[in-house]
């Protein structure tokens, strides 16, 4: 494996505020009060609510409705991956274990010494897609407005995982190259002014159509694990995981 690099860099994260809006509302009628006002984790129940019945763009038709999020407002490490697959829209959950992508998904925990419930785990959209094909521009930019929700009601932490192109090009920018050419780059960057290394990592729908990836992924894992739990010896004032 090449040496990893880790790049202190702006990104080009844009939260839009509409479904901000959405939710402030919704918040107000179920509660009476504005959302600053709210428990962190009220403002999660009524936010996978809003999600749940999201019917922004046409996905929805074909599937059981957007996947929200899983995970605790002050995670250890926030995870966002492209789509929710079959599996996930049959269970409502992001990286169902029930398939093989999931369980994929949780040898990349164990790796990293995190346990699920330890972790904020989202995609980019949040519906499946017909045959799993990649969310179309549209699609990816409609459903990435949650974010502002997600994130707005949330602990940011000091590590985010990014799986797969679609979830690295929104928090750092869309002129970013594909994972597998920045292979082994970090970047410490700036999310709602707090520090925050980024860690772009292939997908495991990825690994899965392509096995001879595996190992490179692998060794990626173990060593973003060693920094992670020991960031000073990385030269980074970041707190361990």
């Amino acid at each position: 494996m090449e040496e990893i690099k880790i790049k202190r860099v702006e990104n080009r994260l844009a939260l839009a505020p509409r479904k901000l809006m959405q939710m402030e509302e919704l918040v107000l009628k179920k509660t009476g009060r504005n959302l600053q006002e709210v428990s962190k984790e009220k403002q999660r129940e009524l936010a996978a609510r809003l999600i749940k019945r999201c019917q922004s763009c046409p996905l929805y038709l074909d599937t059981k409705g957007p996947v929200p999020p899983t995970g605790p407002v002050k995670p250890r490490m926030v995870i966002i991956g492209r789509n929710p697959g079959k599996g996930d829209d049959m269970y409502s959950k992001p990286f169902s274990t029930e398939f093989s992508g999931g369980r994929l998904f949780q040898k990349y925990l164990r790796i990293l010494g995190l346990q699920e419930g330890e972790v904020y785990i989202s995609n980019m959209c949040l519906c499946t897609t017909k045959q799993n094909r990649p969310p179309t521009p549209t699609q990816l930019s409609t459903c990435s407005e949650w974010k502002t929700v997600e994130l707005s009601m949330m602990e940011i932490p000091p590590y985010i995982m990014l799986l797969g192109n679609d979830a690295l090009r929104f928090i750092m920018g869309s002129y970013y190259p594909a994972v597998e050419r920045i292979y082994g780059d970090l970047y410490l960057t700036k999310i709602k002014d707090r520090d925050t290394l980024v860690l772009p990592v292939q997908h495991p729908g990825f690994l899965l159509r392509n096995p001879e990836e595996v190992e490179n992924t692998m060794t990626l894992l173990e060593t973003i694990a060693k920094i992670i739990h020991n960031p000073a010896q990385y030269n980074m004032t970041l707190p361990p995981i």
